[in-house]
């Protein structure tokens, strides 16, 4: 999406994507008159770690990263961050998502649990061949605590991996299951066009961006991108149809919004609760210039 959204700039027109989780699609990476709708992928991954720690009192973290993908390399440098801050990852392991078996990986996973104490995995990777490395690492026997992204969000894959439990990701929203009416309005509204509820949390980000958007045209009382992007970027924690929302000068991105940790079992995707981080996420894992 870059590409187009940097011809947005040229022309001096306000851009935004509706989910890419780069922080890079924006300020730093295209120019000031970009946003994304959705949180940065190393949120996702911060989340799931201090949720972890926090609340399933996680002490040994493993990662388990698709190296031909940047978002899975993001999400997995915000758990490292986050996790690391508490508690202790053992070990970074990688693959790539292309490979029919990953069953080197899965042996040094098994070694790790059973000499370290591992006790929980991020599996930080995206689409429907990701599927085939959790049913890989439950058939090995495999049974602790999986953690992932938000690209794993939604239930086409679960049939994949049949008797899955203990299996979590975070999301914005949930077409089932949400408790926000707000979202279940969004949602009856699709469900009366197009006969069925959204697959996915994807198609309700760009709402909660339009709120403030909305907001920040009658503020300012224009269309004018550089009046309008200076209102969105006034925005510090701004209740929309997801919850708080922030922007500032430096971050076009959510850094530090609240997401909801769902559990996949049965077959479903039940919500457990919503989270929050402490902090922002710093630049140094956002741009991952963290050594």
């Amino acid at each position: 999406g870059s590409p187009s959204a940097l011809q947005a700039q040229k022309a001096g027109l306000l851009a935004v994507s509706t989910e890419a989780g780069d922080p890079k699609m924006g300020v730093i990476g295209v120019g000031p008159y970009v946003f994304t709708a959705a949180v940065a992928a190393q949120l996702e991954g911060a989340v799931m770690a201090d949720w972890g720690i926090e609340k399933m009192g996680f002490k040994k973290g493993y990662q388990l990263i698709d190296e031909t993908n940047e978002y899975a390399k993001s999400v997995c440098a915000g758990y490292d961050w986050a996790f690391g801050e508490k508690a202790e990852v053992v070990a970074i392991d990688s693959f790539k998502l292309s490979d029919a078996a990953v069953s080197a990986q899965i042996t040094r996973l098994a070694e790790a649990i059973k000499t370290s104490g591992v006790d929980n995995v991020m599996t930080c990777f995206s689409g429907p061949s990701a599927a085939s490395v959790v049913r890989q690492i439950r058939a090995a026997g495999i049974d602790i605590p999986i953690l992932s992204g938000t690209s794993m969000d939604g239930t086409y894959w679960v049939d994949s991996v049949p008797g899955l439990t203990d299996f979590y990701a975070p999301t914005s929203a949930l077409p089932n299951d949400d408790n926000r009416e707000p979202v279940n309005e969004i949602t009856a509204a699709y469900k009366a066009k197009f006969g069925a509820v959204p697959a996915t949390q994807y198609g309700y980000p760009i709402w909660a961006w339009l709120d403030l958007w909305k907001a920040a045209v009658e503020k300012t009382g224009t269309f004018d991108s550089a009046d309008v992007v200076k209102a969105l970027e006034e925005n510090k924690d701004t209740e929309t149809v997801l919850g708080l929302r922030s922007f500032s000068a430096q971050q076009h991105i959510q850094v530090n919004a609240p997401l909801l940790i769902t559990k996949f079992e049965g077959g479903a995707q039940n919500l457990v609760e919503e989270w929050r981080i402490s902090t922002d996420v710093p630049n140094t894992v956002l741009y991952r210039t963290k050594n």
